[in-house]
């Protein structure tokens, strides 16, 4: 056998697999595109792409779409929009539901072009890590990646975030000194507006690999009690950012919340979709 019938042979057996699919590559996906199970569905124009066996996709969203379909999420309902959209005296914001199900459908599409990013904010045992479980369920762990905010710097805070889309801090502390020389933590404002950006040229600096600029597709997800300082001169990160805070507490906790709550994503995921759809 050839080397051509061999390579033959290996692509076939590649474009059986459930991850060939007949998406454009990343770079050709906009930013309102999302890859689900069985195509992608563009946010902006609500169309349909069909999947081929022209390029793969190694990343997607595992669920079915049906925008005519009405799901039911109880227990999403009562154990997370309840809290998330509550405020401290019990009124009830559906614009704050709204933006929360944009905030997910955000962060499932791979590309990075709208220039924003989100910073939940709240007191402890409010869900916030819940969110982000979800999240990197959804995504999947392997393209999904921690970060902390305060250690980013020019040449480094950046190396675990090549071929990721979502990065999380869960709680940014930055070192002793923090970025700016102080005591107390801050974020370096430049280089978030540099990575929020999804252009080239970012420092990565890679123990034992080559230092060089690469383009990054991770969003930064900062999950924090309360904002730390970021060191902007131009604003423009400040700009980037939207704070969604949470000020209730669920009344009682759930044993194995996120495994029950899982078997409602189908659902969650339609409506973050929808959200998004319309932001």
């Amino acid at each position: 056998v050839g080397i051509s019938d061999r390579r033959s042979k290996a692509y076939k057996d590649l474009t059986d697999k459930s991850y060939m699919s007949e998406i454009p590559w990343y770079e050709d996906l906009t930013p309102f595109q999302i890859p689900l199970r069985d195509f992608i569905y563009d946010c902006l124009d609500d169309k349909r792409i069909e999947f081929s066996e022209t390029n793969y996709i190694y990343h997607k969203i595992d669920v079915d779409f049906d925008p005519e379909k009405e799901y039911q999420t109880p227990l999403w309902d009562e154990h997370i929009l309840k809290v998330f959209c509550t405020d401290s005296e019990g009124n009830y914001d559906p614009l704050k539901e709204d933006l929360l199900y944009e905030i997910i459908g955000f962060h499932l599409t791979p590309r990075y072009k709208i220039k924003t990013f989100f910073a939940i904010l709240g007191p402890k045992d409010v869900g916030k890590t819940f969110l982000s479980e979800l999240l990197i369920g959804l995504i999947g762990s392997k393209h999904t990646t921690s970060i902390d905010l305060c250690k980013l710097g020019d040449n480094f805070g950046k190396e675990t975030l090549p071929g990721k889309f979502l990065a999380v801090d869960s709680e940014p502390r930055g070192d002793d000194k923090g970025t700016s020389g102080y005591k107390n933590p801050s974020i370096n404002g430049a280089e978030l507006k540099r990575i929020t950006a999804g252009e080239e040229g970012n420092n990565v600096n890679i123990k034992f690999q080559r230092h060089g600029t690469q383009k990054l597709r991770a969003k930064p997800l900062l999950l924090a009690n309360i904002l730390p300082p970021i060191k902007d001169k131009s604003g423009v990160a400040l700009e980037r950012m939207i704070i969604f805070e949470v000020e209730n507490k669920p009344k009682k906790l759930i044993y194995n919340l996120y495994q029950k709550i899982w078997q409602e994503r189908e659902g969650i995921v339609n409506k973050a979709i929808k959200a998004f759809s319309r932001a």
